[in-house]
């Protein structure tokens, strides 16, 4: 999706959690997407 889609404004761009199995609790703010991945997403398409 991030090359494939050249007629939008700007590329597709996920902010997920990452492909494994869900952590138990005590883990689950490692996998969550971070303040700071969301950000530096939003700031790449932004600044497409």
């Amino acid at each position: 999706m991030d090359e494939d889609l050249d007629y939008l404004k700007a590329p597709v761009k996920r902010v997920t959690g990452f492909d494994i199995v869900v952590p138990l609790s005590k883990l689950e703010d490692e996998y969550v997407p971070s303040k700071d991945r969301i950000l530096k997403a939003a700031t790449k398409v932004l600044n497409y």
